[in-house]
C-alpha cells in the first residue's frame, strides 16, 4: 500500500511537466500568452495541491479515483485541440488504463479505465475541429510520454504478467503451504469458486461445491453459525472465523460419510457486500477433542447405569435379611417367647432393632434414588387431602421432637384444595424434610409447616429456627450422598440421601423444590406442586431384571415391618 501511495505521488509531481510541454505544443499558437502562462500554472497548481492534500489527509482512494477522471478529461480536450481522431495524440488514451494499473495493480480497476479511454475517443466523433492542422510536432507528445515508460517497462510488465497468469499460481502454493481450501462467495451462501484443494480435504471435486453445495454439506446444528458468521463480515466485520463440521464422503462403499471439523475463516476480500471469501483448514485438534468428549460422555452414561443396576440389586438383596433380623427382634423384645434373664439381653435386642430399622431405611432410600435416576420409579397420582398428609407426618414425629424439646407447629389451613399427587411419595417428602429439619435445629427450636395455593400451584414450607446453611453449600444439596459437613452436623448420622429423594419425588410431579437458608439462623425448604398433578408421561416399563422388587414388594414389606 505504500509503494502504491509513493507511485501516486510520484506521478502527481511529475505530470505537470508533461501537461506543460503537451500544452505548449499543442496551444501556444492558439492564445495569447498571458492565457497560456494562466493555463500552465493552473496545470502546477492542481496536481500539486492534490498531492498536498492527499499528505495531510492520506485519503489516497478517493484522491486516485479523482486525478484519474480529471486526467481522462484533460486527455480528452489535448487530443480534441490537437485534431480529433486524426491526431497523433489519440495514443495518449490507452496512457489513461496504463497508468491505472501502474498505480493500483488491479486488473478490475484497469478494465473500468478502458471504459473511461473509449468514450474519450468517442468524444472525438462528435467534437471534430475544422481550423487545426496536424502538425509533425504532435508527434512529439505520445513519444515522449513512451519515454517515460522506458525506466519502468520492465516491472509494469512483469506486473502486469504476474497480476495475470499468476495470481491462482501464487494462491495455490499458499494454500497448498496452509493445507486450506480457498472459497469465494456470491449471494447468499452461494460459492462462486473453489480451490483445487478442495479434492484432498473434502473428498469433493471443487465444482460440486459451487452454488449451494458447501452450505448443503455443512452439519444442520452449524449452518445457523455458517450464516452468522458469512452475515457478519458482509455488514462490517473484516473477519470472523468459527468451527463448522463439513461431510466428507467416504471412499469405501460399505462406510457412510463422516463429519470432520473445520476451522472456517470468513474474510472480506473488496469494498461491496459480496466481495466475501473464506479459507477453511483441518482442525484435527478440536476433532480429537469431540471424539474423546464422547467416548467419556459414553463411558460416564454407561457407567451411571451400571452403578444404578448395581445399587438397585444390593439394597434389594439387603432387604430380605434385615426383615428377618427386624422381624426376629420384635418377637425377642415383646418376650414371646419367654422373659429375658438379665437386662442387658433386651438392651442388645433394642439395639440390633434400631440398628435394623435405620439400615432398613438407608437401603429403601438408595433403593428408590437409584430407581428415580433410572427412571423406573412408578407414581401413581390421586387427589390427595395435603391437610391429612401433614398431621399423619406430625404425629409420625411428634414424639422426635418431643425428645429434643422442640415444637413441631402445623399451620397448614383445613381449607386446603385437594392436590393430585402420590400419596406415599407426599408423605415421604413431608417425613423427610420435618425430619431433617428436626434433626439439625438445637433443643428449644421451632419447626413449622405452612402451605398456600398461588397461580394453579401447592406450596407448602418446611421452616425451623436450625444451625443453617452456608450459600455456597446450597447447590451441592440435593445430590445422593452429599451432606454438608461442620461442627453441628458431625454429630448426627446420614447418609445424605434424604435431600436426593425428596428432589427426585418432587421432579417426577413437575414440581421443583428450593431452599433458602442463613447460618445460625434457620433454613426454609419450599415445595411447589402443580395442583392438576403432573402432565402426562409415557409409562415406563419396570426394569425387566427379576431380582428388582416392584413398589408393591416394597410396601408389603414396609407393611410387614410396620406391623
Amino acid at each position: 500500500i505504500r509503494a502504491r501511495h509513493e507511485r501516486l505521488l510520484k506521478l502527481l509531481l511529475v505530470v505537470p511537466f508533461f501537461l506543460v510541454a503537451t500544452a505548449i505544443v499543442i496551444l501556444s499558437d492558439q492564445m495569447s500568452a498571458g492565457l497560456f502562462m494562466s493555463l500552465a500554472c493552473l496545470m502546477f497548481a492542481l496536481p500539486w495541491l492534490t498531492a498536498g492534500l492527499l499528505l495531510s489527509t492520506g485519503n489516497f482512494a478517493a484522491g486516485e479515483k479523482g486525478m484519474l477522471v480529471i486526467c481522462g478529461f484533460a486527455i480528452a480536450g489535448a487530443i480534441t485541440a490537437a485534431g480529433g481522431l486524426a491526431s497523433p495524440l489519440l495514443f495518449l488514451a490507452l496512457a489513461i488504463p496504463a497508468e491505472c494499473y501502474w498505480i493500483t495493480r488491479q486488473l478490475r480497476a484497469v478494465a473500468v479505465r478502458l471504459v473511461v479511454a473509449v468514450a474519450t475517443a468517442a468524444v472525438q466523433l462528435v467534437n471534430i475541429p475544422n481550423e487545426i492542422t496536424i502538425q509533425s510536432a504532435h508527434w512529439i507528445v505520445p513519444f515522449a510520454y513512451l519515454a517515460t515508460l522506458v525506466w519502468r517497462v520492465e516491472p509494469f510488465i512483469a506486473g502486469f504478467h504476474g497480476q495475470v497468469a499468476d495470481e491462482d499460481t501464487v494462491k495455490s502454493h499458499v494454500l497448498d503451504a496452509m493445507n486450506a481450501v480457498y472459497v469465494r462467495f456470491g449471494e447468499g451462501s452461494g460459492v462462486l469458486a473453489c480451490s483445487h484443494q478442495s479434492k484432498q480435504l473434502l473428498n469433493v471435486e471443487s465444482t460440486y461445491l459451487l452454488g449451494s453445495g458447501l452450505f448443503e454439506r455443512t452439519h444442520i446444528a452449524d449452518r445457523v453459525t455458517f450464516m452468522a458468521a458469512l452475515s457478519d463480515v458482509r455488514v462490517g466485520k473484516t473477519h470472523s472465523t468459527v468451527s463448522l463440521r463439513l461431510r466428507v464422503p467416504s471412499t469405501d462403499e460399505n462406510i457412510s460419510d463422516r463429519y470432520e471439523e473445520f476451522a472456517c475463516e470468513f474474510v472480506r476480500t473488496g469494498a461491496e457486500r459480496e466481495d466475501v471469501a473464506a479459507i477453511l483448514r483441518p482442525n484435527r485438534e478440536a476433532q480429537s477433542l469431540r471424539t474423546e468428549l464422547q467416548a467419556v460422555a459414553e463411558k460416564a452414561t454407561t457407567t451411571e447405569i451400571a452403578k444404578s443396576r448395581f445399587l438397585a440389586t444390593v439394597s434389594h438383596e439387603l432387604r430380605t435379611p434385615l426383615n428377618a433380623i427386624i422381624g426376629f427382634s420384635d418377637i425377642l423384645l415383646y418376650e414371646m417367647y419367654g422373659k429375658f434373664s438379665d437386662d442387658r439381653q433386651r438392651e442388645y435386642v433394642e439395639l440390633i432393632r434400631q440398628s435394623g430399622n435405620h439400615l432398613l431405611s438407608v437401603v429403601n432410600a438408595v433403593l428408590d434414588v437409584s430407581k428415580i435416576e433410572s427412571g423406573a420409579y412408578a407414581i401413581q397420582p390421586d387427589a390427595i387431602d395435603f391437610k391429612n398428609a401433614v398431621k399423619m407426618c406430625c404425629s409420625m414425629l411428634e414424639h422426635q421432637a418431643k425428645s429434643k424439646n422442640l415444637m413441631l407447629i402445623d399451620h397448614v389451613s383445613d381449607d386446603l384444595p385437594d392436590v393430585v399427587a402420590d400419596p406415599r411419595a407426599i408423605q415421604q417428602v413431608l417425613i423427610n424434610l420435618v425430619s431433617n429439619a428436626i434433626k439439625f435445629t438445637p433443643e428449644g427450636g421451632v419447626v413449622t409447616i405452612e402451605a398456600q395455593v398461588a397461580d394453579g400451584h401447592l406450596c407448602f414450607d418446611v421452616i425451623d429456627t436450625g444451625i443453617g446453611i452456608e450459600h455456597e453449600d446450597i447447590e451441592r444439596l440435593g445430590n445422593p450422598f452429599v451432606q454438608v459437613q461442620n461442627d453441628y452436623t458431625r454429630n448426627f448420622e446420614g447418609t445424605g440421601l434424604g435431600l436426593s429423594l425428596v428432589k427426585g419425588l418432587v421432579e417426577l410431579h413437575d414440581g421443583s423444590l428450593s431452599i433458602n437458608s442463613e447460618p445460625g439462623k434457620g433454613t426454609v425448604a419450599t415445595i411447589k406442586l402443580p395442583l392438576a398433578g403432573p402432565a402426562e408421561k409415557n409409562k415406563s416399563e419396570v426394569s425387566s431384571d427379576k431380582s428388582e422388587p416392584n413398589s408393591a414388594e416394597q410396601d408389603e414389606d414396609r407393611t410387614l415391618l410396620t406391623a
